[in-house]
């Protein structure tokens, strides 16, 4: 007994101290997991700023290549401007991918002649021909021509590259030779000088650029192996009219509080001022070297609007959050319920050796007590101390009823291990109803005469037969009956009962008696094997705890079930039911 305590104590101990490991190990998850979120927030950071980045760079960089083949290289005699301005315009087309970037080309007069003259680029004639100002541009050529009086403080006049507000058209100060008074050295900016000899003027395809340069480049830049982790819209700033869409589901108004943003079309002064100097040095060829990186400035004509899909950064670093959370937490579930199902199992285990023990030991003395009976009557018999008779006959009764006994015993023991093996095999075939019932209190009428219990039965009309091995099934009706003689003596009723139900197509027998009934906490526990209840360890009822295991076993061999109602001091009913045999079976055996 000491022994079971000492097991039980290590037992809770290892169990609390994996409990205590799993609220450990959950903690350090949470742990794990918030700063599992930490760096996905920081990594989705990144991989946006990085994408707006290379995003704006390359659209802008087209603007700028744009920029830095149309102004002014060396100063050139009037009569070369146009052919120079042709062969930088050509030069520009061949290196770039995207010439479509491009709608139309002008160059417009000098201020000294009242921008009165303009010319175009004739592509079919590689040249300019002069034209009359074009309807279109005539509010440029207005606001132009106002330009030309600006000043900016200190007299130095605000001339640099500048584009509409709509972003449509990109204006270039146009310098026809080297400025009067300009040192050769970046402070020339700084110091007065006269105004341009006119304008480069430069018509963008804006519907080029939004249906297809801007799919190419947010496809190349936010498109993922599974798809678009962000969505991208692109703004005219000038009316807040969005002009493209990564997504057609996306709304046709700007989104709020977008994860970042960044301008498009820029046109930085510093960088148009850095071309200007350095082509003023007599250097050939664009100023952006390939891969150079750029600065890009928030503010442009247009505005990139970039948005997580799930609506923003937070909420996809909660929902991943949540998600690791429940997938950590189901972990977690799975070690506790197989944590518990070890310990179930050991307990169970050990509850079955203890019931495993105690049947050893109540079976070894169950055989022992008809074996000593059955060894005195012979040992009497044989040494001649029966004279009569009558006592002989007594003593042949009571050898025949502890050799039943013992039979019975090793019988169901024998059951059980082939039932464990699963090496019983029925013989079914049809039988009666009645037939088995009388058998089985034939069998037992000896043992209730003995305890002095009447046994009552009832058995319905015309029941159908049934379907069953005889021997097996009359075996588990004998178990029911002796199990109420034995722990229902006190009720001094046993009945049995048989009827048809579901429509004759089951039968429904009953075993009930008046005993005590059974405890409540084993009800859940009578039909395992070696087990016995409160009532049998406290009356001291003999047995060997397999009765109601081989009932269950038989009944379910033949497709049928068991179950036991009971209340405490109002008895016990054992109800099985069973199939009918099929009717063809029914009428041959008829």
């Amino acid at each position: 007994m000491r022994h079971g305590r000492d097991r039980s104590a290590v037992s809770f101990l290892v169990m609390g101290a994996a409990l205590g490991l799993l609220v450990t190990l959950a903690l350090l998850q949470y742990q794990w997991v918030g700063q599992l979120g930490e760096a996905e927030r920081e990594r989705l950071r990144v991989h946006l700023r990085a994408s707006v980045l290379r995003c704006t760079q390359e659209f802008n960089g087209e603007l700028m290549r744009l920029l830095a083949f149309l102004s002014a290289g060396r100063p050139a005699p009037p009569e070369r401007e146009l052919i120079e301005l042709t062969e930088r315009w050509q030069q520009w087309k061949d290196s770039t991918a995207h010439p479509e970037l491009v709608r139309a080309l002008y160059v417009a007069g000098d201020s000294d002649a009242g921008l009165g003259e303009i010319w175009i680029y004739r592509s079919a004639k590689s040249s300019f021909e002069r034209i009359a100002w074009p309807e279109h541009l005539q509010g440029l050529r207005t606001r132009l021509a106002a330009r030309a009086e600006e000043r900016a403080p200190g007299g130095a006049p605000p001339w640099r590259a500048v584009m509409d507000e709509e972003g449509k058209t990109l204006i270039i100060p146009r310098w026809r030779g080297p400025l009067r008074g300009r040192p050769r050295r970046p402070e020339w900016l700084t110091e007065p000088r006269p105004g341009p000899d006119g304008w480069v003027i430069v018509e963008l395809d804006t519907d080029f650029l939004a249906a297809r340069l801007l799919p190419e480049l947010v496809d190349r830049h936010f498109r993922r192996a599974e798809g678009f982790d962000f969505q991208v819209q692109v703004v005219r700033k000038a009316d807040r009219r969005v002009i493209y869409r990564s997504d057609p589901s996306l709304p046709e108004q700007p989104m709020a509080s977008p994860d970042a943003s960044a301008g498009l079309l820029d046109l930085r002064p510093g960088l148009v001022r850095a071309f200007a100097e350095v082509n003023a040095a007599g250097v050939e060829g664009p100023v952006l070297a390939p891969g150079a990186p750029l600065r890009l400035e928030p503010e442009g004509r247009w505005q990139l609007l970039v948005k997580h899909r799930s609506g923003s950064l937070e909420a996809a670093v909660s929902r991943l959050r949540r998600r690791n959370l429940a997938l950590s937490s189901g972990i977690l579930i799975l070690m506790a319920a197989s944590l518990a199902m070890l310990i179930v199992s050991a307990q169970r285990s050990h509850r079955l050796a203890r019931l495993q023990m105690e049947f050893v030991a109540g079976i070894s003395h169950e055989l022992r007590t008809p074996l000593a009976v059955i060894c005195s009557a012979g040992d009497n018999l044989a040494d001649g101390l029966v004279s009569d008779g009558e006592q002989a006959r007594r003593y042949g009764a009571l050898i025949r009823s502890e050799g039943r006994r013992l039979t019975e015993m090793v019988e169901q023991i024998l059951s059980f291990a082939g039932a464990q093996a699963g090496r019983l095999n029925y013989q079914l075939r049809p039988v009666q109803v009645s037939e088995l019932i009388g058998q089985a209190v034939a069998a037992t009428a000896a043992a209730a005469q003995e305890a002095g219990v009447t046994v009552e039965t009832q058995v319905e009309e015309d029941l159908p037969p049934l379907q069953a091995d005889p021997a097996a099934l009359s075996r588990c009706l004998r178990n029911l009956i002796a199990n109420a003689l034995q722990y229902a003596a006190a009720g001094k009723w046993v009945g049995l009962k048989a009827r048809a139900v579901d429509g004759r197509r089951w039968i429904e027998l009953r075993v009930e008696d008046r005993g005590p009934g059974i405890c409540p906490t084993d009800l859940p526990h009578i039909f395992e094997p070696f087990y016995r209840g409160r009532n049998a360890s406290e009356g001291r009822v003999r047995g060997t705890g397999l009765g109601l295991s081989l009932a269950r076993s038989v009944i379910q061999a033949h497709g049928g079930q068991i179950n036991v109602q009971s209340r405490p001091g109002e008895g016990s009913v054992f109800i099985i039911c069973l199939p009918a045999a099929p009717a063809a079976t029914q009428q041959s055996h008829a």
